[in-house]
């Protein structure tokens, strides 16, 4: 009777202990893939890396079950109407993507001005030039589309002065204490945050004052932003694919404050892995007494720009809708209705 009357307990002790233990376990492969991407992307050719990078993101669609069939629901919400393999080739695609942008990131302590244009070619770079010749800085206004942070190196190494609104990636050990807070976890942040910090940007900490941004507008710099952040509490209502969603304003209010050269900015990838930065001709907003209206028209233009983008390759946007879905359960406000 002793021994029954102690189940209960010796139960949930053996609970907490197979919960350490699959912790621990998790752990341990991360810190594994850490080293192991951190010690290819040093020393192995970047095509080789690319294709590493690729057969990661095959293997995580065949192992990764709650990795897959997260993205797999934001790509059945926006394309109801596929059928399971199209369904499944763009999860596929999506996660081989997000593993070679996951390598990039390990690329860019080697990356120089020598080096980029192999690694990102660029079409429209005759718009940089436009923007500078309007003496007011130019805003580049891009999604978390593809490899977007590479927009980064591929101006400020060609030569471009530029500034860069983000988020530390170290935020979400504050934001996901519960996922990123132990010492696998922080690591593995602070080295992402260092390389992030060796590429030629000034960065500018998307959650604190916005005074150094629009310095960089007044020196008529080039100013990164991205449009669908998970910063700032304001949101516009606009169409996108057939739905509702809620992006943020501060990048456009910031345009309509300084009234600077706004260029659409995506990132595409190419079959060999390397990626195309396509820099759109100057958007044309519009400044008025109504200002919520402003907002909604000029987010609007860029999302429908945009929707034609994820069209063409779904698999550079599903993991970001992803996230953000997840996020939502962690208290962020919904992006996609």
């Amino acid at each position: 009777m002793l021994i029954l009357s102690r189940l209960p307990i010796i139960y949930s002790v053996m609970q907490r202990f197979i919960k350490r233990l699959i912790s621990v376990g998790r752990d341990a492969i991360k810190l594994v893939y850490f080293f192991f991407l951190r010690s290819i992307a040093a020393a192995f050719p970047f095509n080789w890396s690319y294709s590493i990078a690729k057969i990661i993101g095959s293997t995580a669609f065949l192992l990764a079950r709650k990795k897959r069939l997260m993205i797999q629901m934001e790509v059945e919400r926006l394309f109801p109407e596929s059928t399971k393999a199209q369904t499944d080739s763009i999860v596929k695609r999506t996660l081989q993507n997000f593993f070679q942008t996951e390598m990039e990131v390990f690329f860019y302590p080697r990356l120089t001005r020598h080096n980029i244009s192999g690694l990102v070619q660029c079409v429209g770079e005759q718009n940089l030039e436009e923007g500078l010749k309007s003496g007011r800085g130019t805003m580049l206004l891009f999604a978390h589309f593809g490899a977007n942070q590479m927009v980064m190196p591929a101006v400020g190494y060609r030569g471009y002065r530029m500034c860069q609104m983000s988020a530390p990636a170290t935020v979400w050990i504050e934001r996901l204490p519960e996922m990123k807070n132990t010492f696998v976890e922080r690591m593995m942040l602070k080295y992402k945050w260092k390389n992030e910090q060796s590429l030629p940007v000034k960065h500018i900490n998307i959650f604190g004052p916005l005074r150094e941004a629009f310095m960089c507008l007044k020196r008529n710099e080039f100013l990164g932003i991205a449009i669908d952040g998970g910063g700032g509490k304001d949101r516009v209502e606009v169409d996108f694919l057939g739905r509702k969603a809620n992006f943020p304003t501060g990048a456009i209010d910031l345009a309509l404050r300084t009234k600077c050269c706004v260029l659409p900015t995506f990132m595409m990838r190419n079959k060999d892995a390397t990626n195309t930065l396509i820099i759109s001709p100057p958007m044309s907003y519009r400044v008025s007494s109504d200002k919520e209206a402003d907002l909604r028209y000029a987010t609007q233009l860029f999302v429908n720009q945009l929707e034609q983008y994820v069209l063409k390759r779904p698999c550079h946007y599903m993991y970001f809708l992803a996230w953000r879905s997840f996020m939502v359960t962690k208290g962020d406000l919904s992006f996609l209705q």
